[in-house]
Order: C-alpha cells, then structure tokens, then sequence
C-alpha cells in the first residue's frame, strides 16, 4: 500500500465507521420489526412487562413459562398462551425480512433480560425486542403444542386399543360359539 501511496485512516476512525454502520444496521431492523404498530399495540408491547395484579407475574414472564410435561393441563396452558398472544392482534410477520439468526437473537435477549431491564430500553428498541420475543414464543408454543396434542392423541390411541383388546376378548368365547352353531 506504501507504494501505491494509499493512506490508511487511523484505527480510531475505522472503528467509529464500523459502530456507526452497526448502529445504523440496527435502527433498521428496529425499525422492520415495530413497523406499522399502532400506537394502542405499542401500550400493549409495553403492558407485557408490568404486573396487572398485586402477587402475580408480569405477562412477558408468563409467556417465558416453558411448556412442562406431556399433559392435558399444560396443553391448555399452552393454547392460554398462543390465544394471549392472537389477542395482542400484532404484526408478527414484521419479522419476514429479518435474518433468521439476528431475529433469534434479538428474542434471546427478550428472554433474557428482566421485565425491569426491558422497561429501561428506550422505546424503539424495547418494542422491537419484544416482537422479536413474541414472534419467536409464538412459533415454538405453536410446535410444543403440535408435538403435545400429538403425544396426547398417541395416549389415547394406545388406551383404546386395550380398551377394544380388552372387549373383544370379552366377547370372543360367546361370538366363537354363535359362529360354531352356524357352522353347523
């Protein structure tokens, strides 16, 4: 680079310029995920961390919950859930045109971080952090709740199948001697 007599900038500089693209990257993305909120979502993003009633939890940690076992009590627990979260009536397809990964990161922090910790982001990014987190519950709750109704209906296939094991032997000796006697 000496000898075509190019000049570096200083470190300082490429450091400011790399922050600033990061930053502006960021605003972006912000931007993407609360984009077309209406002011009444945004009070609903931020109602998400407050506690409603007095010795509850916030809604946001609610929502964090994991699944729990196999049941039918956590199923529907599951699907409070995912009706909470249509209730809220969000964009949640604000997250199409971000990258998977950075979409999943950003939710990360959104579990993360405390509800006090969130209340302290400034607006743009403590919204934008929960539709991140929203948009991401939101599919996982989905597939918990496929793959428990698919564990329940599993059960309760396996219970009927000893419940028409268990009948037909029951019934077998007097069909056998019915079809006997029309045999002969």
């Amino acid at each position: 680079m000496r000898k075509r007599k190019i000049i570096l900038p200083a470190m300082y500089a490429v450091e400011h310029l790399a922050w600033a693209v990061r930053e502006r990257v960021q605003r972006r993305t912000f931007k993407q995920l609360v984009q077309g909120l209406s002011p009444h979502q945004e009070r609903q993003l931020d109602q998400l961390l407050y506690v409603s009633q007095p010795g509850k939890q916030s809604d946001l940690s609610w929502l964090r919950q994991p699944p729990g076992v196999v049941s039918i009590k956590n199923f529907h627990e599951l699907m409070d859930r995912l009706e909470y979260i249509q209730r809220l009536a969000l964009p949640l397809d604000n997250g199409r045109e971000i990258h998977q990964n950075r979409l999943l990161q950003m939710a990360r922090e959104g579990s993360r971080y405390s509800t006090q910790h969130l209340s302290r982001f400034h607006t743009l990014k403590r919204h934008a952090t929960l539709m991140a987190f929203l948009i991401h519950i939101y599919a996982f709750l989905t597939d918990q709740g496929l793959h428990m109704s698919e564990k329940l209906i599993g059960r309760i296939l396996i219970v009927a199948r000893k419940y028409i094991k268990k009948v037909f032997k029951r019934m077998e000796k007097p069909l056998m001697k019915k079809y006997d006697c029309m045999q002969e």
